[in-house]
């Protein structure tokens, strides 16, 4: 079975609820430096073991609540690079696993309040070069 599936530096613009059906044990799954703008919700479910996803480098602005959804395994989501303005409090839920988040270099103005309560594992967070303008004391609950 394929365990890494690498589609960075294509020209692909969405990602479609079936796309990666065929690819159930992946691991890592790059696609970094397409045109990516918009990713179908529960995209990624299929993908129940996969640890690592990079999606830097595209055109993504908006981010549908259940992307991630079920993704109980992901160690690391990088985001970097993209044009992010909110982060909705339902959008990392599932991710009970997640160590490293990536937001850097996005628009971002927006944590939604507790955004991050159910990420026990989290340690790292960058949000270097973002558009906030106010941070409020609860976007972060949940984070020690």
């Amino acid at each position: 079975a394929i365990n890494s599936l690498v589609l960075n530096n294509n020209k692909i613009i969405r990602l479609k609820l079936k796309d990666f059906l065929e690819f159930k044990h992946v691991l890592m799954i790059n696609l970094e430096f397409n045109q990516i703008n918009h990713i179908d919700s529960y995209v990624f479910n299929y993908m129940k073991f996969v640890e690592i996803i990079s999606l830097a480098n595209n055109n993504l602005k908006v981010l549908d609540d259940f992307v991630f959804y079920g993704l109980f395994q992901l160690k690391k989501l990088n985001l970097s690079s993209n044009f992010i303005e909110a982060l909705t409090k339902n959008l990392l839920e599932d991710l009970r696993s997640l160590r490293e988040l990536d937001l850097s270099n996005n628009k971002l103005r927006i944590i939604e309040d507790n955004s991050f309560k159910l990420l026990n594992q989290l340690r790292t967070i960058n949000l270097l070069k973002n558009d906030f303008l106010l941070i409020n004391n609860q976007s972060f609950t949940g984070l020690e």
